[in-house]
């Protein structure tokens, strides 16, 4: 039988345990679970709303309903600047394009 050489004096359980020890990770007793992955009991509660086309998961029904836009086609933002005939899937993104109209105007303006 072999005998292993000693671990040095900083190795943490980590290196004891066979794990790779990098410098920006903490000494800990075990090894934890990363935050974005939910614990067993969490996930039914987490992962409540999965679409029916795709089967990506959301959190949030709002954000399901949102999702679902994406394959409808729908585009139930219009944007509210008199010369624009630009539909969005999402409000954020009608509100982005219009302060362009802002911006366009005041450079128009200035020249």
């Amino acid at each position: 039988m072999q005998r292993q050489p000693a671990s040095p004096s900083w190795a943490g359980p980590e290196h004891i345990l066979g794990l790779p020890r990098h410098s920006s990770a903490p000494l800990t007793s075990a090894p934890q679970r990363p935050s974005a992955v939910p614990t067993p009991a969490e996930a039914p509660k987490l992962l409540r709303y999965q679409c029916s086309r795709c089967l990506k998961v959301f959190t949030r029904s709002s954000a399901l309903q949102s999702h679902i836009l994406v394959h409808t086609g729908d585009r139930p933002f219009v944007c509210p600047h008199s010369s624009c005939s630009k539909s969005f899937n999402v409000k954020s993104n009608m509100n982005r394009h219009f302060k362009t109209h802002k911006q366009l105007g005041l450079r128009r303006g200035s020249t």
